[in-house]
């Protein structure tokens, strides 16, 4: 189970804009509190949202419901967030629960990272994505309760929901890695202009040298006529 708050409210604007606090625990342990703008990220993993926090939704192949938009706007692009600027410097590590209702649906954990001290960005980012296939998963679970009376829907629904918490996290994935590249593509070329300004203004200076020699060389040897 996710303890969070009841709800996720928000109004249009940027695409969204919460209207209330919202929170839940996630199984970050940064090693200090964590704050960017109105997102906060305690040290006993509480995820706080303030009101007023702007979001642009779901995105990918996944449409703005209801049953979607806590995990996106309240969890998932806040964590993006922080990871974008680096959790703030801050070391965090990742404790599993012992029990995740995405955990060998969506996705598998591995022993090995049941416990994670010092998790490097990519941990992280996958962390965040799981936390929101088990929102997914779990406002979806609320959303198929509705239809207890039609089982063969209910099990139907419960599929898609399931195919789309899973295509969620790979669109993420996806997302995050064209992000990157993209960023490593833009830092490669300031490096190169970096260069050719160095290189072009290591020429300047060079001409610019020539140019005083010349110059004090012609001036010298007007000396030399004028003394004689």
């Amino acid at each position: 189970m996710i303890l969070r708050a009841g709800a996720l409210r928000w109004i249009t604007g940027f695409k969204y804009r919460t209207i209330e606090p919202y929170w839940l625990m996630t199984n970050f342990r940064p090693k200090r509190a964590i704050q960017l703008n109105r997102i906060h990220l305690t040290r006993e993993g509480l995820l706080f949202i303030e009101a007023g926090y702007s979001s642009d939704g779901p995105s990918g192949p996944t449409i703005d419901t209801s049953d979607i938009m806590p995990g996106a706007t309240g969890a998932h692009d806040p964590g993006y967030e922080l990871l974008r600027n680096e959790m703030m410097g801050v070391p965090v590590d990742i404790l599993q629960p012992v029990y995740r209702i995405g955990e060998g649906l969506i996705y598998s954990t591995p022993d090995d990272e049941k416990v994670i001290k010092n998790a490097r960005h990519e941990q992280i980012r996958h962390e965040f994505d799981k936390l929101l296939a088990d929102l997914m998963l779990l406002d979806g679970q609320i959303v198929c309760d509705k239809f207890e009376k039609y089982p063969l829907f209910k099990k139907l629904l419960g599929k898609v929901l399931s195919i789309q918490s899973s295509i969620s996290m790979m669109a993420c994935g996806l997302a995050e890695y064209l992000q990157l590249s993209c960023a490593e593509r833009n830092i490669q070329r300031l490096n190169i202009s970096a260069k050719s300004n160095s290189l072009e203004s290591g020429e300047l200076n060079r001409k610019t040298a020539g140019s005083a020699l010349f110059t004090k060389a012609k001036f010298s040897s007007s000396d030399l006529h004028s003394m004689n």
